[in-house]
């Protein structure tokens, strides 16, 4: 295993590799969600049920430290379904070894479940 490949295996051993991704797709979901319909934060405390000064430390600082089932409540008030998977961790870093086309963030042209994207260059 060469140097890089170890440090991804350190790296996805850690419990808070994947609490920082959920955070993340979390985030990414509310602000989605608020993007869409041009949604303000006070219209945001009244659909998720939390307190203003709460719902700005999570849009301007991205300060999610919520229990695992207030996460999946809040992806529910905001039309996400959580979904993760349970995966044997040597099939995992074997598919990320598999060259995967390159990305382009320059349009979304689909939401999943856990506010992932899927983007595509336009032509």
């Amino acid at each position: 295993m060469n140097g890089e490949a170890n440090l991804r295996e350190k790296i996805i051993c850690q419990a808070s590799h994947w609490v920082e991704q959920i955070k993340g797709e979390l985030y990414n979901s509310i602000a989605i969600y608020m993007e869409v319909p041009k949604i303000k934060q006070k219209d945001l405390v009244k659909v998720l049920g939390i307190g203003a000064g709460r719902i700005s430390q999570i849009i301007n600082l991205g300060a999610i430290n919520f229990r695992l089932e207030e996460n999946f409540q809040i992806a529910l008030k905001i039309d996400q379904i959580p979904s993760f998977n349970f995966e044997d961790k040597e099939e995992f870093l074997e598919q990320e070894t598999v060259p995967k086309p390159k990305l382009c963030h320059l349009k979304a042209i689909r939401r999943t479940p856990i506010c992932g994207f899927r983007f595509f260059i336009p032509t």
